[in-house]
C-alpha cells in the first residue's frame, strides 16, 4: 500500500512593520523651539517701547506672542531675564547695522562719515530712544543690564577705532589717538543727541533739524582730520 506524504507549507518570513519617527507630542523641534525664542524677544521689545516696561508682564507678553505663560517662562524665568535678552538682541543688531555699509566707496574718511551717519540715525531713531531710556532705568538693579550696555558700547569704540586707524594710515587724524577720535564720535554723534531725544527735545524729531546738527558736527570731524 502506497503511503501518502503530506506536506506543510513553509511559513514566510515575517516583514517587520514599518518603523515611523513621530516626534512626541508637545516637543518642538530645536528650529521652531529657536523661532519660538526669537518671536518671544521681539514681542517683548515692542511691548517695552509701547506700554514701558513696568505695564508689560508675562501674560501680556505671552498672549502678544500666541503662546503660553508657561512657555515663555521656560525660556526666560522672569521679566528681567526677558529685558536682558531683548538689550543683547538690539545690542549686536545695532552694532552690525551701523557698521554694515554699502561698500560703493572705500575711502577711509567717507567710510567714517558714514558710521558716524548711522550712530546718529540710531540716536535719534524714536524707538531705539524709548527703548534705550528703559534701560537706563533698570541698569540700577539688574547689573547684568549695565555689563550689556557698557559691553556694547566698548564694542562699538574697538570697531569705530579700527575705521580710524584705516583713515590714519591715509594721513588723516594724524594729530590724535584713534581713540580719541571713536571717542568723539559717539559723544557728538550718540550721547548728546540720544540723551536729548530721551528728555523729547524736538531739534532730535526733525529730519532736517537732525541733518543740520550732522553736518554741523561732521565738520568738526573734517577739521581733526
Amino acid at each position: 500500500m502506497s503511503q501518502t506524504i503530506k506536506r506543510t507549507a513553509t511559513p514566510k518570513p515575517e516583514v517587520p512593520a514599518k518603523i515611523t519617527h513621530r516626534r512626541r507630542a508637545g516637543r518642538p523641534s530645536r528650529a521652531d523651539a529657536e523661532k519660538l525664542d526669537q518671536r518671544i524677544l521681539e514681542t517683548a521689545h515692542r511691548s517695552f517701547i509701547e506700554r514701558g516696561f513696568s505695564l508689560t508682564t508675562i501674560e501680556k507678553i505671552a498672549a502678544d506672542c500666541g503662546t503660553t505663560r508657561r512657555s515663555v517662562t521656560h525660556r526666560f524665568a522672569d521679566k528681567d531675564v526677558i529685558l536682558i535678552a531683548v538689550a543683547e538682541s538690539w545690542a549686536k543688531k545695532t552694532l552690525e547695522n551701523i557698521m554694515a555699509w554699502d561698500g560703493d566707496s572705500a575711502e577711509p574718511l567717507d567710510v567714517f562719515r558714514k558710521v558716524c551717519r548711522k550712530l546718529l540715525s540710531m540716536a535719534t531713531d524714536p524707538a531705539d530712544a524709548a527703548l534705550y531710556g528703559i534701560f537706563l532705568g533698570e541698569v540700577g538693579r539688574i547689573p547684568e543690564l549695565t555689563q550689556v550696555l557698557i559691553s556694547n558700547n566698548d564694542k562699538l569704540a574697538v570697531e569705530i577705532e579700527r575705521i580710524v586707524l584705516g583713515a590714519q594710515e591715509a594721513g588723516l587724524f594724524k594729530q590724535y589717538s584713534a581713540a580719541t577720535i571713536a571717542a568723539s564720535a559717539i559723544g557728538i554723534m550718540v550721547s548728546n543727541p540720544l540723551n536729548r531725544a530721551m528728555v523729547g527735545d524736538l531739534q532730535f524729531r526733525n529730519d532736517h533739524q537732525i541733518d543740520l546738527y550732522f553736518s554741523n558736527m561732521w565738520s568738526i570731524f573734517q577739521t581733526m582730520a
